[in-house]
């Protein structure tokens, strides 16, 4: 079987020499072109990948990442947190028998047994519950002279004396199931650490105690900027809670951590000052959620609304109000505060006091204070930084060839433009 023509070996030697010689051309020009292929490939991979990267950067120019630093500083004045004492039990017994309740205002079906003519609901808890000269006999703060209360019996009449301190405000609130809390606010801070400068509280349990139940008091530690809520989802992480019994004096021994939050590359917005606290806010706002039939009680105040007057509505805002709520503040509207100030309580003695009475001291053992902050992790000189690696590293771009490609398009320009006869004849 004889071979094609094409693929004979050539008898002449010139023929066989250039034929040799179109094959090595031919294979020459096959590589370039493959050669200009693979370029043209990796140049749109590496452009592809510079805008990618490009685009990353701007996002995080515009949102930039945040990272937190932690830090301890060692503060020349010190804030102490607000005091919220709640007494346990928080009801007078006859009091609620008085009124055909039970031996808490949560059984709502003894509701129907309330005297809705004759009393009202706060008329109620303010005989049902304790006021501040029943229950703190002494307190102070910074050893300054310190507010008490003392009883002098004549005759019939039971007569309250008292010093101001002008240390600390003493304000009073009612709660549902809390019945009437005290909280003591400061007004002054204190450049020293220790239990001389720290609060001092002398209170007493007067009035029936509860049956087999501990008689004591409930201290909730929280930030003076918040208020304290016995809605536990709202309160959670904003306050620590403590325990003192009837005899008892207890030692507390507080630590600050301070947390400065910033709006950038955020998902949520935060003000520098917030009026009354979110946790407040968000209160208010559950308050007005859970009215039922234009009607509130008076443990939910700010609401601008007349008090419940029947069973019905009373039965269905207290269900209404014990029932759990996913709602927020960010439903609500409520701007959280960019600093955010932790206190941690830490019972460090406990030991017998005289009884009806305790004693509570609670108090800083340094001025040391932990400092979190969130700060912006990218800026504009680590976006040129970024800029100028993606470009030297994908396209082997720097400073000098980029200006001499911008000189190169300059003279195309230049060289575009028609050039003017010059008219050299003389006038």
């Amino acid at each position: 079987m004889s071979l094609p023509e094409d693929k004979k070996e050539p008898s002449n030697v010139k023929e066989r020499v250039k034929r040799k010689f179109t094959i090595k051309v031919k294979d020459v020009q096959l590589r370039e072109q493959l050669s200009k292929l693979i370029r043209y490939i990796t140049l749109a991979g590496c452009l592809i990948a510079m805008l990618v990267q490009l685009k990353q950067c701007f996002q995080k120019l515009t949102v930039p990442p945040v990272t937190t630093h932690t830090r301890f500083h060692v503060n020349d004045s010190l804030w102490y947190p607000a005091l919220t004492l709640c007494r346990e039990p928080p009801f007078r017994k006859e009091v609620l028998t008085k009124y055909g309740l039970a031996a808490s205002p949560r059984y709502t079906s003894h509701w129907r047994n309330f005297p809705w003519n004759e009393a009202t609901i706060e008329q109620m808890y303010t005989e049902a519950t304790y006021p501040a000269n029943e229950i703190l006999l002494l307190y102070g703060l910074n050893g300054e002279e310190r507010k008490f209360y003392m009883k002098i019996q004549w005759f019939t009449p039971i007569f309250l004396l008292g010093i101001n301190n002008l240390d600390i405000q003493l304000e009073s609130a009612f709660y549902f199931e809390s019945g009437m809390c005290h909280t003591l606010l400061p007004k002054a801070t204190t450049t020293e650490a220790g239990v001389d400068v720290g609060y001092s509280i002398l209170v007493t349990h007067s009035g029936d105690q509860g049956d087999n139940q501990p008689s004591g008091w409930h201290l909730y530690v929280h930030e003076p900027s918040e208020n304290w809520t016995e809605h536990k989802m709202q309160s959670l992480g904003r306050q620590e809670a403590l325990y003192v019994e009837v005899g008892e004096e207890i030692h507390v021994r507080i630590a600050v951590q301070e947390f400065h939050h910033m709006n950038t590359g955020q998902t949520r917005y935060c003000v520098d000052n917030v009026d009354g606290g979110e946790v407040r806010c968000a209160e208010r706002c559950r308050w007005e959620q859970k009215a039922v039939d234009n009607c509130v009680a008076p443990w939910m105040p700010g609401v601008d609304l007349p008090e419940c007057d029947n069973d019905n509505d009373t039965i269905r805002l207290i269900i209404s109000y014990l029932k759990f709520d996913q709602c927020t503040g960010d439903c609500c509207g409520c701007k959280p505060s960019c600093r955010f100030v932790r206190y941690d309580a830490l019972p460090v003695t406990r030991k017998p006091f005289p009884e009806p009475m305790s004693q509570i001291y609670v108090y800083f053992t340094a001025r040391l204070v932990t400092l979190m902050e969130e700060k912006s992790a990218y800026d504009l000189s680590t976006f040129i930084a970024e800029l100028g690696g993606s470009l030297g590293f994908l396209l082997g771009l720097s400073v000098l060839g980029l200006l001499s490609f911008f000189e190169k398009c300059v003279d195309l320009v230049i060289m575009k433009i028609p050039k003017k006869s010059i008219d050299t004849s003389s006038p």
